[in-house]
């Protein structure tokens, strides 16, 4: 009997752990275009973001799997933070650029993301993916591979949009 409420109380307990696990995951809200817009309402604070994939990579010899993201929130002080996930490690101590039209932005590398090394410069990298149609991140592997990821803007204003006022 003792053995059955042991595995009874074992069973409950993993049925809430699973529970809180969920309900900390972020709550996908929508897409635009090619873009995804989340909120993430963990510990009492609430944040929001937009992610996208490339639409193209290069080299085609190689194989990752890097994400965009642009997060507003508590965590950003309400500002728009701009940022990459790779996908690989960064060669240690090199930058990332992203390119919109003539416009082009460095990024500084840590381990597998990447960050608009000027905060100053966040604002201006949101407004020209606004403005724009297409974006290239280039970076360079810890191997010194060099990448190349275009991702479609299409979407991106409508989805910040719906993520100001989800997180404003």
């Amino acid at each position: 009997m003792k053995q059955a409420w042991t595995a009874a109380l074992c069973v409950a307990a993993g049925l809430v752990a699973s529970a809180a696990t969920a309900a900390a995951a972020p709550k996908q809200i929508g897409t635009n275009g090619q873009w995804e817009m989340y909120v993430d309402e963990e510990g009492g604070s609430k944040s929001c973001y937009v992610s996208s994939v490339p639409t193209s990579q290069a080299p085609k010899n190689l194989s990752w799997n890097p994400r965009f993201y642009v997060m507003r929130g508590a965590t950003t002080d309400g500002r728009l933070e701009p940022s990459v996930f790779a996908g690989y490690t960064y060669e240690e101590g090199s930058q990332a650029t992203v390119s919109i039209g003539s416009d082009s932005f460095t990024l500084f590398t840590d381990k597998d993301g990447a960050w608009v090394e000027d905060t100053g410069e966040e604002a201006k990298l949101v407004e020209a993916m606004k403005a724009g149609t297409t974006m290239i991140v280039k970076g360079t592997s810890s191997r010194g591979n060099p990448t190349t990821d275009t991702y479609s803007l299409s979407g991106v204003t409508a989805a910040l949009t719906r993520i100001a006022s989800e997180c404003g």
